[in-house]
């Protein structure tokens, strides 16, 4: 069982293995908002949010020996996309948008390089992050809502 604050829910959102070592990425609540963090095998660690807000990992890569994980923290008005390698955390850019995730991660050459989508109140555009740098917006035919997302996520 993996541990959350041993009062309220935990989510698992995302795992990889390693040899024998299982890594799972999620967030659990504290009963006022949730926490991002990893769990290897059942030690959990946690991961910065802004300390007074919603902050979740969707997906984790190991880079070597580190956890890297997307997600977002939430602001108090908007999701900020982010990533985390190890439990450092990175905010990345985005503009014009009521918001953004992260739902996709992988590490090249020692780079990571996110996936995931911008959103406004109407729509959301896939875009790709490569490091810190700002968003690459992925085309979309007509005026309909994409996101780069890896593995399976519930869409309502």
């Amino acid at each position: 069982m993996l541990a959350g604050d041993g009062t309220h829910g935990a989510d698992a959102t995302c795992i990889a293995v390693s040899g024998t070592t299982v890594y799972t990425g999620g967030y659990y609540s504290d009963g006022s908002k949730d926490i991002p963090c990893t769990w290897t095998g059942t030690a959990r660690t946690d991961l910065a949010g802004d300390g007074s807000h919603d902050s979740d990992v969707f997906c984790l890569t190991l880079s070597g020996s580190t956890v890297v994980c997307g997600g977002y923290f939430y602001d108090g008005s908007k999701a900020n996309p982010c990533t985390w390698s190890g439990t450092a955390r990175t905010d990345l850019p985005f503009s014009g948008a009521s918001g953004a995730v992260v739902w996709a991660v992988t590490v090249s050459d020692g780079t990571v390089i996110s996936g995931g989508a911008t959103y406004t109140q109407d729509t959301s555009s896939p875009c790709v992050w490569t490091g810190a740098s700002a968003p690459v917006e992925l085309a979309v035919s007509g005026n309909h809502s994409a996101e780069v997302i890896s593995g399976w996520w519930e869409l309502d």
